[in-house]
């Protein structure tokens, strides 16, 4: 809704669907999430940077910059061997600017888990696994989201988890 009731939540829009909705000084926004999982297990970065820190991938809230940080810290352009670079990478709907959702953005994504799995189905929705978010934790350590509690914690970097990428429309 106009004032961000979340009547759109679940809506097929931008290439994804609709896990959260806002008015921003006057502007209908929403956080779009990706249709599928990108990937059932990556690492969050490339092996080299995953015991230092990105120090410009700490916002629990914008994970555009996160990401943008992630991929910079590797000195080359954003690839599918992990988290970061394959979210920035996702196409879907012919967009392309997508990232990985920062905590913050994750949690909107866990919030909305329900009604995005009745929609997608159990295939494609939200598994009741972790995902990735672009908040790093600190050097080594990065945040996620365990959609079948709703809980965030902090894991390696160097572990895998899934993959799903998100985009503002």
């Amino acid at each position: 809704g106009t004032s961000g009731g979340g009547g759109n939540i679940g809506k097929l829009l931008g290439g994804g669907i609709v896990v959260a909705e806002w008015n921003e000084s006057g502007v209908a926004k929403a956080l779009v999430a990706s249709l599928t999982d990108l990937s059932v297990g990556l690492q969050w970065s490339l092996p080299a940077y995953q015991t230092t820190s990105t120090f410009s991938s700490a916002s629990p809230s914008n994970g555009v910059s996160n990401t943008n940080g992630i991929i910079t810290q590797t000195t080359a352009p954003a690839d599918v061997t992990y988290a970061a670079g394959l979210a920035r990478l996702h196409n879907g709907g012919g967009f392309t600017d997508w990232y990985l959702p920062a905590i913050f953005e994750l949690a909107l994504c866990y919030n909305s888990a329900a009604i995005v799995n009745k929609v997608l189905g159990d295939v494609n929705g939200f598994i009741l696994s972790s995902y990735w978010s672009s908040t790093e934790y600190e050097a080594g350590w990065n945040y996620v989201r365990v959609v079948s509690s709703g809980q965030e914690g902090s894991r390696l970097k160097n572990e895998t988890h899934k993959v799903r990428s998100v985009r503002y429309y």
